[in-house]
């Protein structure tokens, strides 16, 4: 599935076709092989949108740091 992600946002046609196959085979269901594609999409979209807007990687990655921080302690407190 990973595979199929990829070729989805590099836009290779015999990449998605292999890796389309290889999931039917190893029993992938159609929903299934559209997430993943669908989580492509929004994977790309984001990319896309971040650089367009010459988001300051700093800031961002400062955070992520942050918010998946705050993510551990709420898990850790369960």
């Amino acid at each position: 599935m990973i595979g199929l992600g990829i070729s989805a946002a590099t836009k290779c046609q015999y990449c998605a076709l292999f890796h389309t196959e290889m999931a039917k085979l190893q029993g992938a269901t159609e929903e299934e092989i559209e997430e993943a594609a669908r989580y492509a999409k929004s994977n790309a979209g984001w990319s896309t949108y971040l650089h367009g807007m010459q988001t300051d990687y700093d800031q961002f990655k400062k955070e992520i740091i942050q918010m998946t921080g705050y993510a551990r302690t709420m898990h850790s407190k369960r």
